[in-house]
């Protein structure tokens, strides 16, 4: 599932596909980041969720934070 830029800022929560692609990592990369806490991510069921911001994820890179 594939979002506009308009969508992503109405959203609480990525798949973590939809999330790694809005940043332009891979889905490992992703999961090393959870792994890491450097992203916030729930489980509901079966599915894992992203809670983290892209914008956010990537202002902290900026600021040198999640380095």
């Amino acid at each position: 599932m594939t979002t506009s830029p308009s969508d992503a800022r109405d959203r609480f929560g990525w798949p973590v596909n939809d999330w790694a692609a809005a940043v332009g990592i891979s889905r490992a990369s992703a999961y090393n980041l959870m792994t890491e806490g450097k992203i916030q991510s729930v489980k509901y069921l079966s599915k894992r969720l992203i809670i983290t911001h892209p914008r956010e994820f990537l202002a902290s890179l900026a600021r040198g934070e999640a380095a």
